[in-house]
C-alpha cells in the first residue's frame, strides 16, 4: 500500500514562530530559556547521520515544528546548517516554559 505525500508531510505549526521578530524575543529571553533547560545526551551516530542538518535531526527526534527556532537558539545556533558531528547533547527547555513564552508572544501586539 502506498502513503500519500501529504500524510509524508510535517505540520508546520503556527507560522508566527518562524519568523525574525520571533527570534528577536526568543534571544531576548535566552537566559532564563537556558535557566528551565535540561539536556538529552544524544546518539553520535545519529548526530553524524544529520551533520549540518539540526532541523532534520529534530524532526527525527519528533520535537515539534514550532519549536524549532526556539531549541536552534538555545543550543547556541544561528543557522541549522551549524551542527556538526561533535554536537552531544541537546538543551531542551522545559515545555511548560515554552508553552507560557509562546502564549506572552502570541497575546503582544495581537497575534492570536
Amino acid at each position: 500500500m502506498s502513503v500519500l505525500f501529504e500524510e509524508l508531510m510535517i505540520d508546520e505549526g503556527n507560522s508566527i514562530y518562524h519568523t525574525p521578530e520571533y527570534m528577536l524575543y526568543i534571544r531576548s529571553h535566552l537566559l532564563p530559556l537556558k535557566q528551565a533547560s535540561g539536556r538529552v545526551e544524544l546518539d553520535a551516530g545519529l548526530v553524524y547521520k544529520f551533520e549540518y542538518n539540526f532541523y532534520s535531526l529534530l524532526v527525527e527526534l519528533k520535537y515539534p515544528f514550532e519549536d524549532f527556532v526556539i531549541l536552534l537558539i538555545v543550543n547556541g545556533f544561528n543557522d541549522p546548517i551549524e551542527m556538526t558531528r561533535d554536537f552531544r547533547s541537546l538543551l531542551v527547555p522545559a515545555p511548560e516554559f515554552v508553552s507560557r513564552l509562546k502564549s506572552l508572544y502570541r497575546h503582544q501586539n495581537k497575534r492570536i
